[in-house]
């Protein structure tokens, strides 16, 4: 689907498709963490690809945060970008409206980045295209919006490619 195999870490795909929200307060890199119930995660080959793993933190499925481990936002995007997005990262220079000030936006909140994520079908189903980051809490900046619902209140841009490690598929939207 569009997309080079080679980039991909199946050994950490995650189903959140049959998943049902629970009352377990989740934490990642000391922020909440909200799972993207719904979708399917295909893991990104990130795995020494720096001088630590730290970052990641630990595996498995967890509500609390490691010690070094970074924060998870969500970045909606165009099925278009996906393959250039897994090779090179998500860029700076790509951006185009920078309506908070200069960065790449995420949110926490992946119900927030569908909103960006426009829809594609695929063998007669429609899906949308998340990614799954992880975002150096040194580079985060909190940008408070305008929006009204609770969900758009705020973005975290930031400029660093490092972050990188899944792609979720949304079927359904």
């Amino acid at each position: 689907m569009l997309l080079d195999l080679q980039g991909l870490d199946p050994s950490w795909n995650y189903d959140f498709q049959n998943i049902e929200a629970d009352n377990v307060q989740y934490s990642r890199g000391n922020f909440e963490y909200t799972r993207p119930l719904g979708s399917m995660r295909h893991a990104i080959k990130v795995l020494g690809k720096y001088s630590d793993d730290k970052w990641l933190g630990s595996s498995g499925d967890r509500a609390h945060s490691d010690g070094e481990e970074w924060p998870v936002a969500y970045h909606g995007t165009d099925v278009s970008n996906l393959s250039a997005i897994v090779k090179r990262g998500l860029l700076l220079e790509h951006g185009r409206r920078f309506a908070y000030g200069k960065g790449i936006y995420c949110t926490p909140n992946p119900k927030a980045a569908l909103d960006f994520a426009h829809e594609h079908t695929y063998q007669g189903k429609n899906y949308r295209v998340l990614f799954q980051t992880r975002v150096d809490p040194a580079q985060i900046n909190v940008v408070e919006t305008n929006e009204t619902e609770p969900e758009h209140k705020f973005i975290l841009a930031f400029t660093d490619d490092r972050c990188l490690e899944a792609v979720n598929w949304v079927q359904g939207y």
